[in-house]
């Protein structure tokens, strides 16, 4: 049996991802201490993939072929969680007036940590995804009928 320690950091890579957790390939969710810092004990030997969630417990980093096959060597491999951000727009019809009551879709095309969100626009046109994007790419969608529309963005720290 093995036992393995490290840390999981916020998208800065320094701070502590306080109320976050860790589980690896083979187990289940474990908090991280104040200071950022997991433990896993009685890990049999072999090829593991470590997984790091905020403390809402979503994905946001991972790491993988961590090797465990000798006793008494350490093996060090920190996360840093992928940073988040907000898409914030307004839909237009083609006369340039807002466009009220419609369904947004932002697809973010991060590889790793992507996902759909969606809201509604309000009477002005505006929308927003806030605090969920993965940083990386995004894709923006709306329409029905004839009319369709779509943008295209980037997510940055």
């Amino acid at each position: 049996m093995y036992d393995y320690s490290c840390a999981l950091f916020a998208p800065d890579g320094e701070t502590p991802a306080v109320g976050g957790f860790v589980s690896f390939s083979r187990g289940g969710l474990i908090p991280v201490a104040a200071d950022g810092t997991f433990r896993y004990d009685g890990l049999d030997f072999g090829t593991y993939r470590i997984y790091g969630y905020d403390a809402s417990r979503r994905l946001r980093a991972s790491a993988e072929n961590i090797v465990l096959n000798q006793y008494g060597v350490d093996v060090t491999r920190n996360l840093t969680m992928v940073g988040l951000g907000s898409v914030i727009g307004q839909v237009l019809n083609p006369n340039g007036s807002p466009s009220g009551n419609r369904t947004v879709q932002v697809q973010s095309l991060n590889p790793q940590f992507g996902g759909f969100y969606s809201d509604a626009t309000d009477a002005n046109g505006n929308y927003e995804i806030l605090n969920r994007v993965a940083v990386g790419a995004f894709a923006v969608t709306t329409g029905s009928g004839s009319l369709r529309g779509e943008a295209v963005g980037s997510v940055t720290l």
